[in-house]
């Protein structure tokens, strides 16, 4: 299928102005955020403009939980539904992130394409309309196909920037204990979305109790935009997402739950998958997190290449992460060349072996080689490559000013 949006670019450019809210909000609060929302913003069902940002802090729900106790009629209807008031203040006052005290505009869309503008951010008031004066994206230009196609490649360039926000907080204590998620407000998409990029955003606990607060019911609603949302993150994680809990084990956010034996289980079947695949005859792509999550085998990459003295296992893996986190770098990916039975006891000891890397970026060859020296890899070629050769056979498409670069040791 081809997509409308430009995922990777419009992801950057989302997780630029997230950058920017967060240094905002961290300089204001002064008390824990609890939650931390991207919003998509309609004007009305058929102008879908905007992208923004809310937060709420413990104190923000405390307010806002007293000032709904202070209404009893706030809950009558409730109760003839059978909900209890504190079903209702978590699920309305605690979870709803246009409820959220803190919201921000991370920018806008043009037409006719859906490209975002240059990223801006101010903080909304009473005063001033979330997306006052702004370029709207008339959704009545498309076809309801591709309406609906643009809107959930939104939302998943919206969790795909939240994703690679993560990691900038992970060392905060303060981040811990937040619930991270992506929402498309009154419409029939905000329960699927706010389940689906939450589930894939948040460890297994901290999902499920957002989940149970928050009232989800019935998870196969939407199914066909929710498929296609996995599909695109997919594809832009390198492994496949299923629906469910099940298949949420292979998210890096959830991942670290898993024991040893799984996640080297499931590395193996979407090692295997690849290999199945008809459409897909270039060597296996994994991310490199996933190949390295709890990778035990030293011999498992550049083993021919000991004598240089390069970083081990633990080593290459900080290196590829922070070449991952530079703005110019898209994707950093380990290619497969051999791989164990994932049930034979002899090979227990054994981790599918890399071939090399692959590298997507827009640096020039010899700037990602300085970026690369501590690995001291023996070749660095532009294109998708096999052992030193030009691959002449399909490969994933890369974005317009995005490279692929080979790289391994002989």
């Amino acid at each position: 299928m081809t997509r409308i949006v430009p995922t990777t670019e419009l992801s950057q450019l989302i997780l630029s102005s997230i950058e920017k809210c967060w240094a905002d909000l961290t300089s204001r609060v002064d008390s824990p955020v609890y939650g931390f929302s991207l919003i998509a913003i309609a004007d009305s069902p058929r102008i879908f403009c905007a992208i923004g940002a809310s937060a709420s802090t413990e104190k923000g729900f405390s307010d806002r939980k007293n000032e709904a106790l202070e209404d009893p009629s706030r809950f009558a209807l409730a109760r003839t539904m059978g909900v209890s008031v504190d079903e209702l203040i978590q699920s309305a006052e605690r979870w709803d992130p246009l409820r959220w005290e803190h919201q921000y505009l991370c920018g806008s869309y043009k037409k006719p394409t859906g490209f975002f503008k240059e990223p801006e951010i101010w903080v909304r008031d009473k005063e001033r309309s979330l997306h006052h004066d702004h370029h709207s994206y008339r959704k009545s230009e498309l076809t309801p196909e591709t309406q609906r196609q643009l809107k959930v490649e939104v939302f998943a360039a919206m969790t795909i920037a939240l994703q690679r926000f993560l990691p900038s907080v992970a060392l905060d204590s303060d981040s811990s204990t937040i619930v991270w998620l992506c929402t498309y407000p009154m419409s029939n998409d905000s329960e699927w979305l706010e389940r689906e990029s939450a589930r894939f955003l948040n460890p297994k606990t901290r999902y499920d109790q957002f989940a149970a607060e928050r009232g989800y019911m019935d998870a196969s609603k939407n199914s066909s935009a929710s498929s296609l949302f996995r599909e695109i993150l997919s594809e832009h994680a390198g492994y496949m997402i299923e629906p469910g809990e099940e298949s949420q084990h292979r998210n890096p956010a959830r991942i670290a739950e898993d024991k040893e034996t799984e996640k080297r289980t499931l590395l193996i079947r979407e090692i295997m998958r690849q290999y199945d695949l008809e459409e897909f005859e270039t060597l296996p792509l994994v991310r490199f997190e996933q190949f390295f999550d709890d990778n035990f085998d030293e011999q498992s990459i550049a083993a021919n290449a000991v004598w240089k003295e390069i970083p081990n296992l633990d080593g290459i893996f900080a290196e590829l992460r922070r070449i991952s986190e530079l703005p110019t770098v898209a994707d950093v990916y380990v290619t497969i060349h051999e791989c164990p039975e994932e049930d034979d006891e002899e090979d227990l000891n054994i981790w599918p072996q890399a071939e090399g890397l692959v590298v997507i970026t827009t640096l020039g060859r010899e700037s990602l080689q300085s970026e690369l020296s501590a690995l001291k890899p023996d070749f660095c070629y532009e294109g998708w490559a096999y052992d030193g050769h030009e691959a002449t056979r399909p490969v994933p498409e890369l974005e317009e000013g995005y490279w692929a670069y080979t790289i391994g040791w002989d």
